[in-house]
């Protein structure tokens, strides 16, 4: 009896050896990856995905570039307290700025128009008064702390962005959105 090609171990030539396997190529393991290499670029690394690169969730997001967290800031602070919610706050700042500094404008990639790399800021909007003023106490909160906002009221939102039926909000100055 023969053995199969695919039990077959006496041949070397088929087997690779490699210092880290990273299963799953959406932005987690591309990131790992490229973090890797840029750490030590003599790692010999494999990504293995069973359909194609971004396929999951990683290429089905909206493209939002943001600092912090999903949570709104004060209830960042109502969690984990003003200290921890800071530091969540600049360590998301300074990812943001190594995206821009090695994927977004680093040597041999596409200038931010090419990927449509728009660095506007990001909105959260208050359907209510009561909505807006917890916005307006993040945001005084958030200009204590160097984290740089704006607020707006409904006249000056409906200008910025067209919105309607929102009494006002506040910007997050430093978000983009990548596409």
């Amino acid at each position: 009896m023969s053995i199969s090609y695919w039990l077959d171990r006496s041949s070397s030539s088929t087997m690779q050896r490699f210092d880290v396997v990273i299963v799953g190529a959406g932005i987690s393991g591309l990131s790992t990856a490229f973090w890797l290499e840029q750490e030590d670029p003599q790692l010999k690394i494999v990504l293995v995905e069973k359909n194609r690169l971004g396929f999951g969730a990683s290429g089905r997001n909206a493209g939002f570039v943001t600092c912090g967290s999903v949570e709104h800031f004060n209830r960042l602070i109502g969690k984990h307290g003003r200290d921890e919610a800071v530091e969540i706050w600049r360590f998301s700042e300074t990812n943001l700025k190594l995206l821009e500094e090695h994927i977004i404008r680093g040597p041999g990639t596409h200038s931010p128009t090419d990927l449509l790399f728009e660095k506007k800021g990001s909105y959260s909007l208050a359907a209510s008064e009561a909505e807006h003023d917890e916005l307006k106490k993040v945001a005084q909160t958030m200009d204590e702390l160097k984290i740089p906002v704006q607020v707006y009221n409904e006249r000056e939102l409906h200008q910025a962005v067209g919105t309607e039926g929102f009494c006002g909000g506040i910007r997050y100055k430093d978000d983009g959105a990548i596409h």
